[in-house]
């Protein structure tokens, strides 16, 4: 699969397709252009802060998205600054909080408010008997869904009284 963002006048994308590998980068390079004009850049699915995922040379340093900027002078996508108080990181070409993510408390949010890492809430248990898991951060129940259950949960409802999954 071949990635190509399409940016406006002002190096903003607008679009990003996702191509079937038909052809060398050129011929899909070529084939966005005669099809839908406008400027089409290559990026990669797999690069994030200037790293590639699968050990490949990093493209444009980032995976494009639409509202990035790119940037011809670092040949590379940059995303939109996510708060006022993150700071630019020239050497992954991305934007940095001013205090570093905890490594210890993964389910955190971001507040601009205090420029710090806030837990978040958990969420209401669903059940009296369903036990908080620290592990999945979320409840459990106390008997495990059908197997089919992640192919549609809808098909199935928790019956409390019962401590039992009753087919809808």
């Amino acid at each position: 699969m071949s990635h190509f963002a399409q940016i406006d006048e002002n190096n903003i994308v607008t679009e990003v397709l996702v191509l079937d590998d038909e052809g060398t980068v050129e011929d899909c390079h070529a084939f966005l252009v005669k099809n839908f004009g406008g400027t089409w850049i290559q990026t990669s699915y797999n690069t994030y802060r200037n790293e590639h995922h699968l050990g490949k040379t990093p493209l444009r340093k980032n995976y494009a998205g639409v509202g990035y900027t790119y940037d011809e002078s670092r040949d590379a996508f940059i995303e939109p600054q996510p708060y006022p108080s993150w700071i630019w990181n020239e050497d992954v070409c991305g934007w940095d909080p001013p205090v570093p993510f905890p490594e210890d408390t993964p389910y955190v949010h971001w507040d601009e408010g205090t420029t710090s890492w806030v837990a978040n809430d958990k969420p209401d248990q669903p059940f009296p008997s369903w036990v908080w898991s620290d592990e999945h951060w979320w409840w459990d129940p106390p008997v495990n869904p059908p197997e089919d259950f992640d192919d549609d949960p809808s098909k199935y409802d928790w019956n409390e009284e019962t401590q039992t999954w009753d087919a809808v």
